[in-house]
């Protein structure tokens, strides 16, 4: 998993969370952007997701002990494409 919306902030930042909903056992998260969603989805109690997550390679850099990489993640609601950043740390090893 390269992005987690519990531990990234993604729900109630730039994904919404109904806060009736017990995802993350955060029952009473701010609620973020609504809508448009898929289908006849009520976007204001339908909480979003994370999804999809497409490299972007081209924008993958290694520094020092730090991999960092970009991609475009998709999300339920409000439906759209957002691009993302994640860093990892790195131990080179020898063989």
């Amino acid at each position: 998993m390269i992005f987690n919306p519990c531990t990234g902030n993604g729900f109630g930042n730039f994904i919404f969370f109904d806060a009736t909903n017990s995802k993350c056992g955060r029952l009473n998260a701010t609620s973020g952007p609504t809508g448009p969603t898929i289908g006849a989805q009520d976007p204001l109690t339908t909480s979003g997701e994370a999804a999809g997550p497409e490299l972007i390679e081209r924008f993958t850099e290694i520094e020092g002990d730090t991999l960092k990489i970009y991609y475009a993640l998709s999300t339920f609601n409000p439906y759209t494409l957002v691009k993302m950043e994640s860093d990892f740390k790195i131990t080179r090893t020898d063989r």
